[in-house]
């Protein structure tokens, strides 16, 4: 067993039956021990790659803004963020961030000019099969009165910060459900925005909103004729509101609706944009959540109920992996040497995934179906030949203000 650092990744190297077996992890004495016991405890058809990266190609002020922007196949940022992709090379990928509502042009885009073609030393990577959802961003609120917004999901355009699922696997695409038009108030116990106990919403207005700020949808792959699920999510950032704390309620309720899928229990409340009841599978099958749930545990402007913070709820729910709580002693989180030099090694900092200093990015593995081999976060530190990736050198722009989180997970058979 040793360790090293490897394009700013912390590794450690395993060996078993004479082969070596690379984990990356953050390593601790205590950690080294946890992976190792769950390594040879469990045997299983393969290890898959999973991952979510905010890729912040969504700076345009209108629609087909972002398509220009890369049609060249030489657009710096997408050219990083493809760089990284296939430096870390996921099986299966989530992007935050990406134009919709565009009939999938600005996607095909990105992966035929950037994905799909080598840069600078990485090997070219395709994903033969895809989903990209209806988002909320852009849509016109159909009132203008009642504190109404003027929007379901914030965005100047339709489709904008808009999310798309790649992946090497058959992905069911009969099978996934969207939550795209849920209505907050369907809710149990929704945080309605208040000030000083009255409603911020007219009832007309809170009667129609939408909970996701973008969609939640589960995603069923096929490996090898097993199905996992992919939840995904991009709720919205709990800040740019004021007393009613009306963004910092909807994350929480977003991240709740993530929490009551994967529960999974007694949800007649709960209907898909089909209006099909969820899945019966859900919640069963082995499943990873994934997204910037722009939340954490203990960092940043998060709604905190009497309840505590809706993450750290789902980091803990006894359905998901456990350890996955940075706040504590003995977790197993994703982490980083860039994101631990970035906020001056400050407590929680090598957890970080978005450059103003906070977890917010997720891959979340189900307790059941899966043994965790190894994850981190793509923030090579300042002396890394990787870092030019994700800072702004020589006036060229980085990468995305947030970082690929990835996990390595073994389908137990």
């Amino acid at each position: 067993m040793g360790g090293a650092n490897v394009n700013g990744l912390n590794v450690l190297a395993l060996a078993k039956n004479s082969t070596t077996v690379i984990i990356v992890v953050r390593c601790i004495p205590l950690l080294c021990l946890l992976f190792m016991s769950s390594l040879f405890a469990s045997e299983s058809n393969q290890t898959i790659r999973i991952a979510t990266f905010n890729v912040a190609l969504s700076d345009g002020k209108q629609s087909g803004d972002v398509y220009q922007q890369l049609q060249s196949g030489n657009n710096i940022q997408a050219k990083k963020v493809a760089r990284i992709i296939q430096h870390i090379r996921p099986d299966i990928l989530l992007l935050n961030e990406i134009d919709g509502a565009d009939k999938g042009n600005t996607l095909d885009l990105f992966q035929q000019k950037y994905l799909n073609k080598p840069i600078q030393d990485a090997s070219a990577i395709s994903y033969p099969y895809r989903y990209q959802p209806d988002c909320n961003t852009g849509l016109a609120f159909p009132m203008e009165s009642g504190n109404a917004p003027s929007h379901y999901g914030f965005g100047r355009y339709l489709g904008q910060y808009c999310m798309a699922v790649l992946s090497k696997f058959p992905l069911q695409l009969e099978n996934i459900q969207s939550f795209q038009r849920f209505k907050w108030h369907k809710l149990p116990n929704a945080n309605a925005p208040r000030i000083e106990g009255v409603n911020y919403y007219s009832d007309e207005v809170w009667k129609e909103l939408r909970l996701s700020s973008k969609t939640h949808a589960v995603v069923p792959v096929d490996i090898e004729g097993r199905r996992i699920d992919l939840i995904i999510a991009h709720p919205t950032p709990p800040v740019f509101d004021g007393k009613e704390d009306r963004n910092g309620k909807r994350n929480h309720d977003e991240i709740r609706l993530i929490t009551a899928l994967i529960e999974n229990n007694q949800l007649s409340w709960l209907r898909d944009d089909k209006g099909n009841p969820v899945s019966k599978d859900v919640g069963k099958s082995p499943f990873v959540v994934l997204g910037d749930l722009n939340a954490s545990v203990a960092q940043g402007d998060a709604f905190s109920p009497a309840t505590g913070r809706a993450i750290q709820q789902l980091l803990n729910h006894e359905k998901v992996m456990p350890g996955l709580d940075d706040s504590q002693q003995n977790t197993v989180a994703p982490s980083s040497l860039g994101g631990a030099e970035n906020a001056g090694n400050k407590d929680l900092s090598q957890y970080h995934t978005a450059v103003w200093k906070m977890r917010a990015d997720y891959v979340i593995p189900s307790k059941n179906g899966w043994t965790l081999t190894g994850s981190g976060v793509f923030w090579p530190d300042s002396t890394d030949p990787l870092h030019h990736l994700v800072s702004k050198q020589e006036n060229q722009p980085s990468s995305s203000d947030h970082r690929l989180v990835w996990a390595d997970l073994k389908l137990h058979r």
